[in-house]
């Protein structure tokens, strides 16, 4: 979780989180057939700490752009791309750099040299009570369901979202992506 704002949600709703086996902390990639902690040669990750240390004007779009100027194509597409796949569900080309690595993309904007991001001064944040991996007693349902019956009062159902849309500053759509386009004009 490793988040305060989510923590203060999750307690505003009602919801308690579990916590998932700590032992449990290993991460794997399938590739090629195979599970590996890390499917590149020690090699790549060699080049890719001499990528990042060198500095570049690109800037990137997306997360594949970010990852092969700064770490190169190995370690994005067999670390980067994987792992954010299990996040986002969608492989680092089709991923916003902005959106995914906001206050990366914000300072490669003015700067051009990638550790310089580590030595950055940080705005102050109030620490997180818990760390790690959470899920809730009722599976990740109970996050939604949570969410509708707090906010009920405020949840309009099969509404118009078009006279919402000019209505109201925030509405949210709740349905498939590819139907959107067919509600908002």
């Amino acid at each position: 979780m490793n988040c305060y704002e989510l923590e203060t949600l999750l307690e505003d709703i009602g919801l308690e989180t579990i916590d998932i086996n700590k032992e449990n902390k290993a991460r794997f990639i399938y590739n090629k057939g195979t599970i590996s902690k890390l499917p590149v040669s020690i090699l790549n990750l060699l080049a890719a700490l001499g990528n990042a240390l060198l500095p570049h004007r690109t800037k990137p779009n997306t997360v594949a752009d970010f990852g092969q100027a700064f770490l190169g194509r190995k370690i994005t597409e067999k670390v980067m791309s994987p792992g954010l796949s299990g996040v986002y569900a969608a492989h680092a080309h089709e991923l916003g750099f902005q959106a995914v690595f906001p206050a990366l993309a914000e300072y490669l904007n003015t700067h051009n040299w990638l550790p310089g991001f580590a030595f950055r001064k940080k705005e102050k944040k109030q620490k997180p009570l818990t760390s790690g991996t959470h899920s809730f007693s009722g599976g990740m349902a109970a996050l939604t369901t949570g969410l509708a019956s707090f906010l009920k009062a405020d949840i309009l159902y099969e509404a118009d979202a078009e006279i919402h849309l000019n209505k109201y500053d925030n509405v949210i759509v709740c349905t498939p992506a590819y139907a959107v386009s067919n509600v908002i004009k």
